[in-house]
């Protein structure tokens, strides 16, 4: 007869777990409810009923106008999902909800007209890394330029 308790999973006894987070109850609340605010902002004056038309025939998951008055409501029960958020993004042309919630998270947004000047930032960055790195290794090799 096996033993059926000898062979225990221990795969991922060593990582943290899930529920070992700075998520408390409720606390993301504010969150919510600041995302929501800056969507109504952003969609003003913008008829509901026909964002919510738009939202449903970008995503092809219905949204009801009624449902999306609740949804932009201080109602807890009503959540916007990412994509809804997305979608109304795209069509206002601004991510001010998108903003507020990778704040949240210590991040930020990088727009299509200032990737430019990040990937050149990076790169200046890195050559004079790479100038530092040249100027020890002709030092050490007793170089002069």
């Amino acid at each position: 007869m096996s033993n059926q308790h000898s062979k225990i999973d221990k795969s991922m006894s060593g990582q943290m777990s899930l529920l070992d987070s700075e998520l408390m109850p409720g606390c993301l609340k504010h969150l919510s409810l600041n995302i929501k605010q800056s969507l109504s902002r952003m969609l003003h004056p913008r008829n509901r009923a026909l964002v919510a038309a738009m939202i449903s025939e970008a995503t092809g998951i219905e949204v009801r106008g009624s449902v999306f008055d609740k949804i932009l409501s201080s109602d807890d029960q009503y959540q916007p999902t990412m994509i809804q958020v997305i979608a109304s993004c795209k069509l206002a042309g601004r991510f001010d909800p998108m903003e507020i919630g990778l704040e949240e998270l210590g991040a930020g947004i990088l727009t299509a007209n200032e990737k430019p000047f990040m990937i050149l930032a990076k790169k200046i960055q890195q050559r004079q890394q790479l100038d530092q790195e040249i100027a020890l290794l002709e030092n050490e090799c007793k170089l002069r330029r």
